[in-house]
């Protein structure tokens, strides 16, 4: 039971220890990080083209790598996803208070029908 109690203790000693280095560590990373200075130049303005050429790998992989199709498969797929959840975020609370309503009402057919398509 004193080997377990030790261990406990050592565990203990040790995270405390580790938590004492992340501290300082981070004390030591906030004083040594410059804070950034406005400058007095004009701001550079990036338009939407350079930003949609920035981008532009992230939505639509080049075609020199070899598995291509299969990347711009999966970006098309990402979208598509994207677009259906947020129909579905923007539908679902419509057959939710339709399933409600024709509870109140008795109707438990199309209180059934409207909670499925929920769901």
């Amino acid at each position: 039971n004193d080997d377990e109690d030790d261990g406990h203790r050592y565990y203990a000693y040790s995270m405390l220890a580790a938590l004492a280095l992340m501290s300082v560590l981070i004390l030591v990373e906030i004083w040594a990080t410059p804070l950034p200075r406005k400058s007095k130049d004009k701001k550079i303005v990036l338009s939407r083209k350079a930003l949609l050429i920035m981008l532009r790998p992230y939505f639509w992989p080049d075609a020199t790598t070899t598995s291509a199709t299969v990347n711009r498969v999966r970006a098309i797929l990402t979208w598509v996803c994207v677009v259906a959840s947020k129909v579905c975020s923007l539908v679902s609370p419509i057959f939710l208070g339709k399933s409600s309503t024709a509870l109140t009402r008795g109707d438990y057919g199309e209180c059934i029908q409207n909670a499925c398509i929920f769901a």
